[in-house]
């Protein structure tokens, strides 16, 4: 099950989780993307887009959904938005996303801090925005 919004409650049926465990003998996994989702044209993965998806599904799990009813999280990493649209968000510049998803769901959460101790890790300049 995919849903790459940052509200993925608002596109998926509620009972969508209980029916999937009630039909098949293992809970559904859940679909997340860190790059490659948001923009057919897009050059650099949007972070805060990608973390905030992943954020959302563990406040979803947490929340609304028995952790029994889920298998497990996949991030997926799209080459392109569509069939038709040219390679987009290439893995080098997606490895920053992928490292900032990953950290948010080890610790369900993601601040300034955790970006700051992020791209240290990966020996970048920090390019997560600001908050305004």
């Amino acid at each position: 099950m995919w849903q790459y919004t940052t509200e993925p409650e608002r596109y998926l049926p509620s009972n969508l989780f209980n029916f999937y465990s009630e039909t098949f003998s293992n809970p559904p996994w859940i679909g997340t993307a860190f790059k490659g989702a948001t923009n057919s044209c897009a050059q650099v993965p949007d972070i805060r887009h990608y973390v905030s998806n992943h954020l959302a599904w563990l406040k979803l799990i947490d929340e609304k959904i028995d952790s029994a009813n889920v298998s497990g999280i996949i991030l997926t990493g799209w080459q392109r938005f569509d069939h038709n649209a040219s390679l987009c968000e290439l893995l080098p510049v997606s490895v920053p996303s992928l490292k900032c998803c990953l950290a948010a769901l080890d610790k369900k959460k993601f601040d300034e801090e955790d970006a700051k101790e992020v791209f240290e890790a990966l020996g970048i300049a920090n390019t997560f925005p600001q908050s305004h």
